[in-house]
């Protein structure tokens, strides 16, 4: 089923009929987006009160925002890893910490002002559409729980977010695994503050490629993900090379001081692009 998402279009949420009946991600916390779920689950001969138990692959507002409104509706159970329930014991003041840490990392990197100004209006956004939720069971790597006569395997796979996990099961082959892959994109790898004052910034492109290779040595059939199609997985190394053409560039670039570190001054930023380019907005 797919929900409307602003800004992306829509996301997957997957029903798994059976005991008990689940859903498998939930959607923004809006209007049009319960009108959408209740609309589709009717579709299916299900209401949003039938629910048993409502499972979120990650903590980003399209999977989890409407949690809380379908466990008040319907006494779902919720259940997460532990790093999304973290998150959602206090959702708005975690994306706040998260908004002054990008403002800040875009301005160091000379992003203009006219561009700083227009992010406000995502974060906005990110506040109207998540709400907090609390998370029945709190789930670690590893841990298994029954979900639409499956027993799925919880599997951490952090990257394109800190709590990104795969719910898998081993006996179909099938792995429901959120913005982890994506039938014909790679998933961006998020930027966010440390856990801890004074720790290390995490590395999360590094961890992204590193848990998708990991993810590439299982047996899986198919992956049901949170955005476009269900992906029958091939060689997930493909998935890493559109990445490869820029690390020459960035290892040649190391040693100089480009005059920003938003618009290079030799070479545009796009990786197909080899004429030299001014220190102005890239329009190709």
């Amino acid at each position: 089923m797919e929900v409307p998402v602003p800004y992306l279009g829509s996301v997957n949420v997957w029903l798994l009929l059976g005991d008990p009946l689940t859903l498998i991600d939930a959607g923004p916390s809006n209007e049009d987006a319960f009108a959408a779920l209740e609309q589709q689950l009717a579709d299916h001969g299900v209401a949003v009160e039938d629910l048993e138990l409502v499972l979120i692959t990650h903590h980003h507002l399209d999977h989890s925002g409407l949690a809380a409104r379908i466990k008040e509706r319907s006494g779902a159970e919720i259940a997460a890893h532990r790093g999304t329930a973290q998150w959602g014991r206090s959702y708005h003041e975690r994306a706040a910490q998260e908004h002054r840490f990008t403002l800040e990392l875009i301005q160091a990197h000379g992003v203009p002002e006219y561009v700083v100004a227009g992010s406000w209006s995502f974060f906005d956004y990110i506040v109207r559409a998540s709400t907090n939720f609390e998370t029945d069971r709190a789930l670690r790597d590893g841990d298994t729980i029954r979900a639409g006569d499956r027993t799925l395997r919880a599997v951490f796979r952090p990257g394109h977010s800190t709590t990104d996990t795969l719910f898998v099961d081993e006996s179909s082959r099938d792995a429901f695994v959120g913005d982890h892959l994506l039938a014909t994109i790679t998933s961006g790898a998020e930027l966010v503050p440390t856990e801890l004052p004074g720790d290390e910034r995490r590395r999360a492109l590094l961890d992204y490629l590193s848990n998708l290779r990991k993810t590439g040595a299982m047996d899986l059939a198919t992956c049901y993900s949170g955005h476009g199609d269900a992906d029958r997985p091939r060689d997930l190394g493909g998935r890493r090379a559109p990445r490869h053409p820029r690390q020459p560039w960035i290892g040649d670039g190391a040693g100089r001081r480009p005059r920003s570190p938003l618009f290079p001054p030799e070479r545009c930023r796009r990786a197909r692009c080899h004429e030299p380019d001014a220190v102005t907005r890239c329009t190709r």
